[in-house]
C-alpha cells in the first residue's frame, strides 16, 4: 500500500455538514463527537476476519459489506487495514442475496478508483440484472427454493442502490432493464400514494421514502423523454403527498398505526430520508428541513459505546451515521473529523496535522500571548516536541525559516490515542530564558496498524471445508447472546459462548457428509454486542475426532490468533471439544468464534 494511511483527528467543528446542513454550532460538535464515537464503535465490533456480526448465516457478508461503506463515508481510506479486511471477506463469501449484493457494490463505489475489485462489480451487476422479479426484488428467495417471484419494496430500494453504484463504476444496465425496473417500482405503489413493505401491506414512512428514492434512480436511468417518464413524475408526486400528509423524523409511521415494531425501523427510515435529499439534491423534503429535525433524534439516541439499536445494533449503527455525515452526498474520502478551532484560541500556539498516520505535526499560528512575548524582544529558540507528555524531539528554531515549516514527522508503534503537544523555549540576545508556552493539546487516534497475526487470519479466508449448512453443533450451554452453531457460521464476528455458571463447557460438532482436512483451527469468541467487555479465554482444551484419541491442547491468550492443530490428512465427521481451563475475563463465559477445518 503506497498511500499513506489515515489516522483520525478527534475534532469540534465539520465545515461539510456546516455548509450543508442547518444546525448550530453547539450541535455541530456534537455531531463531530457522535460520528467519532461512532466510528470507533465499528473499529472495534470488527472481527480479524474483516467481517461484522451477521443476522442471518445464510448472507454473510452484508452487514459487512454496509458497514465498510460507513466507514468509508466516515472518511477512512480505501487502504486502512478495516477496510482491507472488509472487502476482503466481502470477496471470500459469495453474496448470494439483494441486501448483500446490494451494499457490496455501494462499497465498492465508495473505495478509492485503483482499488476496486473489477470483476466482483461485474458479477454482482450482472447478478442483479439475473435476479430481477415482475415485481422488484426478493432476497431473492429462489436461491432457498420456496416462491420464486417473491419480492419486496425495501429488497428493490437495496437492489436499485447497488445498481446505481455499478453504473456510476462503468458498468451498463440496458435501457429495456430500465423500463422494467420502473414498471415493477410503479406496480409496488399503494393506491394512497404510499409504499408498503409487500405490496399487500400497508404504507409506512420508511417504505415509502423507499419507494420514492427507487423512482428518482429510475427517472435518472431513463431519458426524460422516455413513455414512462410521465408515469414516473405522476408516482413520485403521489408519493411526495403521502409523505408531506404523513411526516415524521421522530416514528416510522405505519397505518392503521405506528407500533413499537414498525419504529424499531426508525434509523432505517431516517437513513432513507437522507439518501432522498441527497439524490433530490434538496435541503429540504416535504417542506421540513430533514436533516435539521432528524439530528436531535439520532444524537439523542446513541448509546455510551458509541453504537445505536432499535433492531440491529451493527446495521442501525451504519443507518446513523450515514445520516450524521449525511454520506449520500458526500464524495471523496474527506478527513473523519477537523481541525479543533475552538480549542485553538485557547493556547498561545497551535498546532495542526495533515490527518495522516504516520503524522506530520506543524505549527499553524501564534495567539496574543505569543505576540507579547514576541514584542518584549525575545525570540523562539527551541521546539519541544511531546507525545502523552513524553518528549520525542527537541531541536533548535531556524531563525531564517518560518516557524511553520517545523515539522514533527512521528509514527505510532500500536493503535490508540495519543496526545501530541508542542513547547516553544524563548531566549533573549544570546541568552536562552526559561519562557516557554505550549500549545493546544491534539488529540491524534491510530487505527491503522494491522498485526500479523489478523493478517494471517485474512489469508485464510475461503479455506474452511466445515460448511455450517450440513453441521449438527450442540454445547454443555450457551450465553444469552450467542449459540452453538455461531461457532460454525464461517464467520468471526459471532461465536458461542457458554453460560457463565458453566463449570465444565464442551461443545460438538457433527457433519451430515464427512469432510477430509488437515488441519483444526480455533478463534475465541468475544462477547459480540459489548466488545470493550472481556470474556473469559479457553487456555486448555481436549479435543477429538470421530470419538478417537483425545488430544490436550494448551491455547496462547489472543483473541486474534488461528489456534492450530495439525494432523495427517483424513476424513472427519464430528469434533468433540472439552475446555479443562481458561484465563481470566471480566465476564466468566468463554468459548469459540470459529471452529475450522482445512485441507
Amino acid at each position: 500500500m503506497t498511500a499513506p494511511k489515515r489516522a483520525r483527528v478527534v475534532a469540534a467543528v465539520s465545515s461539510l455538514v456546516l455548509l450543508l446542513g442547518t444546525v448550530s454550532g453547539q450541535q455541530q460538535a456534537a455531531v463531530d463527537k457522535a460520528i467519532d464515537t461512532g466510528v470507533d464503535y465499528l473499529l472495534r465490533a470488527q472481527a480479524v476476519d474483516g467481517s461484522w456480526r451477521s443476522y442471518n448465516p445464510q448472507t454473510p457478508c452484508g452487514v459487512t459489506a454496509l458497514c465498510t461503506y460507513t466507514l468509508l463515508k466516515c472518511g477512512l481510506e480505501s487502504d486502512h487495514p478495516a477496510i482491507a479486511r472488509g472487502m476482503a471477506f466481502v470477496q471470500s463469501f459469495p453474496a448470494m442475496r439483494t441486501y448483500e449484493v446490494g451494499p457490496a457494490l455501494m462499497a465498492c463505489h465508495a473505495l478509492d478508483k485503483r482499488h476496486r475489485p473489477r470483476p466482483l462489480i461485474k458479477k454482482l451487476t450482472k447478478q442483479l440484472l439475473s435476479t430481477l422479479q415482475r415485481t422488484g426484488w426478493g432476497y431473492p428467495s429462489n436461491y432457498i427454493n420456496t416462491n420464486p417471484i417473491y419480492a419486496d419494496t425495501s429488497n428493490t430500494q437495496y437492489a436499485l442502490l447497488g445498481l446505481r453504484a455499478a453504473v456510476a463504476m462503468g458498468e451498463s444496465v440496458p435501457k429495456s432493464k430500465w423500463r422494467q425496473i420502473a414498471q415493477a417500482v410503479i406496480r409496488r405503489q399503494g393506491r394512497s400514494g404510499g409504499f408498503g413493505y409487500q405490496n399487500s401491506e400497508k404504507p409506512t414512512g420508511a417504505m415509502t421514502v423507499a419507494g420514492l428514492t427507487s423512482l428518482v434512480i429510475c427517472a435518472e436511468a431513463l431519458p426524460t423523454r422516455d413513455g414512462l417518464a410521465g408515469k414516473i413524475r405522476a408516482a413520485r408526486k403521489k408519493a411526495m403527498d403521502w409523505l408531506e400528509k404523513n411526516w415524521s423524523v421522530e416514528r416510522n409511521v405505519a397505518f392503521p398505526k405506528s407500533t413499537k415494531e414498525t419504529d424499531r425501523w426508525i434509523f432505517y427510515h431516517l437513513y432513507g430520508l437522507e439518501r432522498l435529499g441527497a439524490y433530490l439534491d434538496a435541503d429540504r423534503i416535504c417542506g421540513h428541513d430533514w436533516y435539521a429535525e432528524g439530528l436531535p433524534v439520532v444524537l439523542k439516541a446513541q448509546t455510551t459505546d458509541g453504537s445505536w439499536l432499535k433492531i440491529m445494533r451493527e446495521a442501525d449503527t451504519c443507518f446513523a451515521l450515514l445520516f450524521l455525515r449525511r454520506g449520500s452526498r458526500t464524495t471523496g474520502l474527506a478527513p473523519r473529523v477537523r481541525v479543533q478551532r475552538a480549542a485553538e484560541l485557547k493556547h498561545p500556539v497551535t498546532i495542526g496535522t495533515d490527518g495522516r498516520h504516520p503524522a506530520k505535526v506543524w505549527i499553524r499560528k501564534g495567539g496574543a500571548e505569543f505576540r507579547r512575548i514576541l514584542d518584549k524582544g525575545m525570540t523562539p529558540t527551541r521546539l519541544i516536541w511531546t507525545v502523552d507528555e513524553k518528549e520525542v524531539e527537541a531541536a533548535p528554531v531556524n531563525a531564517d525559516r518560518p516557524l511553520e515549516s517545523h515539522v514533527l514527522e512521528w509514527a505510532a508503534t500500536g493503535n490508540g490515542a495519543y496526545t501530541v503537544k508542542a513547547v516553544l523555549v524563548f531566549g533573549s540576545g544570546d541568552a536562552e530564558t526559561k519562557s516557554k508556552v505550549s500549545s493546544n493539546p491534539l488529540m491524534i487516534k491510530v487505527d491503522n496498524i494491522s498485526d500479523p497475526e489478523s493478517e494471517a487470519v485474512v489469508v485464510d479466508l475461503g479455506k474452511n471445508v466445515l460448511k455450517s449448512s450440513a453441521a449438527t453443533v450442540t454445547a454443555s450451554s450457551h450465553s444469552r447472546w450467542t449459540r452453538p452453531e455461531h461457532a460454525v457460521d464461517g464467520t468471526l464476528a459471532r461465536g458461542w459462548l457458554c453460560a457463565p455458571d458453566d463449570k465444565a463447557p464442551w461443545i460438538r460438532v457433527e457433519l451430515e457428509d464427512p469432510v477430509r482436512a488437515r488441519s483444526c483451527k480455533l478463534v475465541f469468541a468475544k462477547r459480540p454486542a459489548k466488545p470493550t467487555k472481556e470474556v473469559s479465554r479457553p487456555r486448555l482444551i481436549e479435543i477429538s475426532f470421530d470419538g478417537g484419541r483425545k488430544r490436550r491442547l494448551e491455547l496462547l491468550d489472543s483473541s486474534s490468533k488461528k489456534h492450530e492443530l495439525s494432523f495427517s490428512a483424513r476424513t472427519i465427521r464430528r469434533i468433540d471439544i472439552r475446555i479443562l481451563d481458561r484465563y481470566p475475563g471480566k465476564i466468566a463465559s468463554l468459548g469459540f468464534a470459529a471452529i475450522e477445518l482445512q485441507r
